[in-house]
């Protein structure tokens, strides 16, 4: 399924105890390979986009927080 230059992956998970997970995958091609850039969980209602650009911010300003951290104790 087509979706803004990607596609868009109907995928279902399921267990031994035949529970099932449906999960929408959002893809797109960057740079000659398909990468995922977000993942529906249909079955409970839950969406957690994998690229946040918030997320990444958080993550570099704690990254270089504590690299200073570490270089003060050595």
């Amino acid at each position: 399924m087509l979706f803004w230059g990607g596609e868009k992956v109907d995928v279902w998970l399921g267990d031994s105890d035949t529970r099932l997970i449906h999960l929408m995958v959002y893809t797109r091609r960057e740079n000659g390979q398909w990468k995922i850039y977000r993942v529906r969980d249909l079955t409970h209602q839950f969406e957690h986009p994998i690229y946040d650009a918030g997320a990444i911010a958080r993550a570099r300003a704690w990254s270089a927080k504590i690299a200073q951290e570490y270089e003060n104790k050595q």
